[in-house]
């Protein structure tokens, strides 16, 4: 799938760029260069509707003078003069923030299970075979039930970053992705999706397969009640509780939101702000990881930071420019980065951001049948739609799920077809929470089943 040669290829080119940089004067600048191949399969009303591939690539060039910094991108090397002169001219109009300069060179160790020689080898028969198994694994589980979107996807990408004081960074790293929506129109019509992603190949029909027939099993048939809007005991799954998680608790320990008074967790440092029994860490170096690596986007190594340990807020993540930032002014006496600048592609520049979080406690973990028993009467949610309404300044959020099922005295009694929930996760974190046992990877988060026994309202449909 992807050239033997793509990283040799692309660091030429960031060679390239690197000495007409020194060439057009600049003192500072860092180079990130990305090419990714993919190829996949999209599913859609139970049958294969679209194989194919593709791919995409190219450099940012970020400049710093005295403070200021400007960043230009392209794709063809001909054109890294017009965009080193950009990136000047963007910098010389920018805010200068005193302090603020690229991060010089600091050794760090590799993080090993980036890259996965398995999905590079992997054809687009085998994804087509992918399909058919899996579109054969749901047919032989329920007669009734069809895969009606979804696909499967591999990928890799080559990389390399590259800077004036030394930093140079290169590798290349894959992912396996595998997302389907199932639906049932028997009794009564129910679907729901689940998805997974991985450094390495994936089984051939991985769990989240099994998992959204599950819950499209156990929405049929929506009970009949009489129930009102009330505070309740609520088990999110790791599926519904991230979706949550990633709005608001991210958000609320990025320094510079923290320091501007925007966060929910300001004028918190060393407070408990969850319940004492919590740890929340960001975990930069994650072998495997889907948001880890040696070096963050700013060539700084990465580490392993305690954010919140047992409910105290000890740290909140910091870039290089936001930490130079909110010392210039005053929000803060001191600041440094703590390896957390990363970017959405080569085409734009580095923004704080988390690496993978992982939610642990220091109690018994417990099964979702004993979730069940501590919440007694509630619910249990595996999805919700719109999370990204999340408010990160306040905690507080609203949301609407058509794969919720009533609980009562331990045992599930049924789906409601749909249901308004809302609350404050913050609030809600802060006593009586209970984890489960079973740790699931979504995205950059690493959560388990969350059961949550105050400040969450349900209105069910």
């Amino acid at each position: 799938m992807i050239p033997t040669d793509a990283l040799d290829r692309l660091l030429q080119k960031a060679d390239v760029i690197s000495n007409a940089c020194k060439s057009a004067g600049v003192e500072q600048w860092d180079i990130i260069g990305m090419q990714s191949y993919n190829e996949g399969v999209e599913i859609e009303a139970g049958k294969i509707s679209l194989a194919g591939g593709g791919g995409d690539g190219g450099f940012g060039i970020r400049v710093v003078d005295k403070g200021r910094f400007g960043f230009a991108h392209l794709v063809d090397v001909q054109n890294v003069s017009s965009a080193i002169e950009l990136a000047k001219k963007i910098a010389n109009i920018s805010p200068q923030i005193q302090g603020f300069d690229l991060p010089s060179f600091e050794s760090t160790k590799k993080v090993d299970g980036m890259f996965d020689k398995s999905i590079v080898a992997t054809s687009s028969e085998d994804l087509l075979q992918n399909a058919d198994d899996i579109l054969a694994h749901v047919a032989s589980k329920n007669e009734h039930a069809i895969v009606t979107g979804g696909g499967i996807e591999v990928s890799t990408t080559a990389s390399c970053l590259i800077s004036s004081s030394g930093i140079e960074e290169s590798g290349e790293s894959t992912i396996n992705s595998i997302g389907v929506q199932l639906s049932i129109d028997k009794d009564t019509f129910s679907s729901s999706y689940d998805h997974q992603s991985s450094r390495v190949k994936l089984d051939n029909i991985p769990h989240c397969v099994d998992n959204a027939l599950y819950w499209a099993e156990m929405t049929q048939n929506p009970i009949k009640h009489n129930l009102s809007a009330e505070e309740a005991k609520v088990i999110f799954t790791p599926s519904a509780f991230s979706s949550l998680f990633k709005y608001i608790v991210p958000n609320s320990v990025i320094g510079e939101r923290v320091a501007r008074n925007i966060s929910v967790w300001s004028n918190q440092m060393g407070k408990q702000v969850i319940d004492p029994h919590l740890t929340i860490t960001n975990h930069g170096r994650l072998e495997g990881g889907l948001a880890s690596s040696s070096r963050d986007d700013e060539g700084v190594p990465t580490q392993i930071l305690p954010l919140i340990k047992q409910g105290v807020l000890m740290n909140t993540l910091w870039s290089v420019r936001d930490a130079a930032e909110m010392v210039q002014e005053g929000k803060v006496e001191s600041a440094q980065t703590t390896g957390s600048a990363f970017r959405s592609s080569y085409q734009s520049p580095p923004a704080t951001s988390c690496s993978e979080m992982i939610l642990e406690t220091t109690k018994k973990q417990h099964s979702r049948a004993e979730l069940l028993d501590i919440i007694n009467t509630g619910y249990i949610i595996q999805d919700v739609m719109g999370a990204h309404t999340a408010n990160p300044t306040s905690g507080d959020f609203s949301v609407t799920s058509s794969t919720i099922l009533r609980v009562e005295n331990g045992e599930i009694v049924g789906p409601l077809s749909q249901a308004g929930i809302s609350g404050n996760l913050i609030s809600a974190l802060q006593s009586n929470v209970e984890l489960g046992n079973e740790i699931s990877v979504r995205g950059r988060f690493h959560l388990t089943d969350v059961a949550l026994q105050s400040h969450i309202k349900i209105n069910p449909a």
